[in-house]
Order: structure tokens, then sequence, then C-alpha cells
């Protein structure tokens, strides 16, 4: 990046889900991110990828969205990354 500044996270609001923004260089939002949820939304859903060390939940995954992607809660959500 050459010292430039590329963009910026921003954490959300929020009471039980972490949710971030991201932006590019000149500050317009590009990304959601946030963990997978269930309970429509009000929870961070533990099980969406499985326990995959067999010892509890070992593995919890941020999703990536597009800005303007409206459906981003619960396991069937399209996430473009992660």
């Amino acid at each position: 990046s050459n010292g430039e500044e590329m963009g910026r996270i921003k954490e959300q609001y929020f009471y039980c889900v972490p949710s971030f923004t991201i932006t590019d260089a000149k500050g317009d939002a590009k990304y959601k991110v946030h963990q997978p949820t269930c309970l429509g939304g009000m929870c961070v859903n533990c099980c969406t990828e499985g326990c995959i060390c067999g010892r509890g939940m070992c593995k919890m995954p941020f999703w990536i969205f597009d800005i303007n992607q409206e459906k981003t809660d619960g396991g069937d959500a399209v996430h473009i990354g992660k």
C-alpha cells in the first residue's frame, strides 16, 4: 500500500452478533461482515460449520456480504467470502 490508506473496518453497534462495515480508501462502504446467525439474526449460530475438532465450538467464521445485499441473516444467507 506504500503507506496509503486502503480502507477501514468500522464496528457497528450490536447486541449479540458482532458486525462490521468495510469501506474503501474513499470512504465508500463495500462490504458487511458478521458471523453466521440464527433465531432471525439475534444470535451467533455456533453450529453453522459444524464441530470439526470434536471438542466444542472451535470454528467460528465471519461471513462477508456485498454492501447492497439485504438478507445476511440465517445459515442460508449467500456470502461472498469468509
